[in-house]
């Protein structure tokens, strides 16, 4: 005798993007997120891209589709809950429709979690270990 398996049900992962010049399309990324490529963009990246000159292509296209784009770049080591509400404090301060991620691990955990936290304005350790629910609205993130 052959059981069945139990019924399920599997949300869509988000997509994924990748190819050479994909990057050139992150203002299209952005006014799917936010609406608008006017939009206020908080870029959260590795020190180590700001000073090889790979954000700036990034900024400078956000910029000539019209967003008004701030960076958040003091990121060193692995994240610290500090660095974390310091750049959900830059998204709020700079009203960040969209949270832009570059770079290795850190840079991504941190823009995620700034993202997801900013607009409720709590620090990040009110959500440590899943001790709350992180809020609903966040800040849709690339």
């Amino acid at each position: 005798m052959t059981s069945n398996p139990p019924p399920f049900a599997l949300a869509a992962v988000p997509e994924i993007h990748f190819g050479p010049g994909r990057a050139r399309r992150l203002p299209d990324d952005v006014r799917a997120l936010a609406g608008t490529t006017t939009a206020s963009v908080l870029i959260v990246a590795d020190a180590a891209l700001v000073e090889l000159g790979l954000v700036m292509p990034l900024q400078r296209g956000l910029e000539s589709a019209g967003a008004k784009v701030g960076l958040f770049a003091d990121i060193t080591g692995e994240p610290k809950a500090g660095q974390i509400d310091d750049a959900a404090a830059v998204a709020r301060h700079r009203e960040a429709s969209v949270v832009v991620a570059l770079g290795g691990g850190s840079a991504l955990d941190i823009g995620k979690v700034a993202a997801a936290i900013a607009r409720a304005g709590a620090d990040c350790m009110h959500y440590a270990l899943a001790a709350k629910p992180l809020p609903a609205e966040g800040i849709p993130a690339i």
